[in-house]
């Protein structure tokens, strides 16, 4: 649900959803919303079981978000 909300936040800088296993489901989500979201400068997201395909999905999102400076690896 709070991943959701990313996309349209227009307030939100900084968020921390490590621990929430979001997995394959959630690193999509997060991806979309971070194709949109232009305030959000900062993510933690460690242990949320993303696989291999979520790593990709994140990253090709980061291509096109200009905003965000730091979102270490989990």
């Amino acid at each position: 649900v709070v991943i959701n909300a990313l996309g349209s936040n227009q307030c939100l800088t900084a968020i921390d959803i490590t621990g929430n296993y979001m997995g394959g489901a959630g690193a999509k989500t997060l991806a979309k919303a971070l194709q949109i979201n232009s305030k959000l400068r900062s993510i933690l997201w460690d242990k949320n079981a993303t696989p291999p395909q979520g790593f990709h999905d994140v990253a090709y999102a980061l291509e096109k978000n200009f905003t965000l400076r730091y979102m270490p690896c989990p």
